[in-house]
Parts: structure tokens; sequence; C-alpha cells
């Protein structure tokens, strides 16, 4: 049996200090993806890629023209969704 704890690993809590681990939240790990698309936005509320482009032009869905994309952020998505809908 080998002596040495050079290279080892051990089973002893006392040998590392604890150290609290941070809230993991999203500036820790963030969500992915960023922005959303109209054709993700669609499969995550269950509407046709169509009705959500509609939304987005209506501003129905609040969103970022990226030339010619609609890209909605993350939160924007949620407060959405946690809106019932309602702008």
């Amino acid at each position: 049996m080998n002596t040495s704890t050079e290279g080892t690993l051990s089973n002893s809590c006392e040998e590392a200090p604890s150290v609290p681990l941070p809230k993991v939240d999203d500036t820790i790990l963030p969500p992915s993806p960023q922005m959303y698309v109209s054709k993700t936005i669609a499969e995550t509320l269950g509407l046709s890629a169509n009705t959500v482009r509609q939304m987005l032009r209506e501003n129905k869905i609040r969103s970022i023209k990226v030339g010619q994309q609609y890209r909605v952020p993350r939160a924007w998505l949620i407060e959405f969704i946690e809106s019932g809908g309602q702008k």
C-alpha cells in the first residue's frame, strides 16, 4: 500500500476547507439561448411561426430587429409569458 498522499484523493473533509458556493443564477451560468428567434418562440408557445412573426411585426412581443430577423431576449420572452401574452 502506498502511504504517500501525493497525487491521490482523500475522503477526509478536514483537508479541504468548506467554502460556500455562490448561488447559480444568470450571472454565474447564463441561460441558453440568450436571444430567441421566431421559430423557437413558436415552438415554446405552441403557436405557428407565422403567428409569432405577425405578433413580432405588430409589436405584441417586445423584440429587437437584426437585419430581417426579430430577436427576443430571454427576459423579454419571460415577461411576455408571465403577462399572459398581454403587452
